[in-house]
C-alpha cells in the first residue's frame, strides 16, 4: 500500500512544479523589437565586452555572463520589480541568466528568441 501511495504522489509533485522558464518571456524578434524601439527598457547584452563592441542593439548595457562577480553586482543593484529585457548571442547565455534572474526575485523578465544572431538576420531582411 506504502509503494503504491508514493507511486501516485510522485507524478503529482512532478508535474506541479514550474520551469523556471515558465517564469520568463522569450520574445521573437518582432515582439522584442517593439519594445527596443517603443520604450525606455534596460536591456542588457551578456555576451562579453569583445562580442559587444563588435557591434550590440543600441541602448542595451553590456554585462558579462562570464564576469560572474560583475553579473552578480549588476543585478543586485537594480529594482527587481522592473522590467529586463535580455540577449546573448544566440539565447545561451541570456536563458541562463534569467535562470539566475528568477532565483534572485525578478518578475519580468523578457529574453530575445535566438539572440543577436537573429536580431541580426531580421534586421538584414528589414533593409
Amino acid at each position: 500500500m506504502y509503494k503504491l501511495i508514493v507511486l501516485l504522489i510522485i507524478p503529482i509533485v512532478c508535474f506541479s512544479q514550474t520551469s523556471n522558464q515558465d517564469k520568463y518571456q522569450i520574445l521573437d524578434y518582432k515582439a522584442f523589437r517593439k519594445e527596443v524601439d517603443l520604450k525606455n527598457i534596460l536591456l542588457i547584452d551578456v555576451r562579453t565586452p569583445k562580442e559587444f563592441n563588435e557591434s550590440h542593439i543600441e541602448g542595451a548595457v553590456n554585462v558579462d555572463f562570464y564576469q560572474e562577480d560583475v553579473l552578480n553586482s549588476f543585478f543586485k543593484s537594480l529594482d527587481n520589480t522592473k522590467p529586463v529585457y535580455i540577449y546573448c548571442r544566440s539565447g545561451n547565455r541570456s536563458r541562463k541568466t534569467s535562470d539566475k534572474l528568477i532565483d534572485k526575485g525578478f518578475i519580468e523578465i523578457y529574453d530575445l528568441k535566438g539572440g543577436y544572431l537573429n536580431w541580426v538576420t531580421n534586421q538584414k531582411k528589414e533593409n
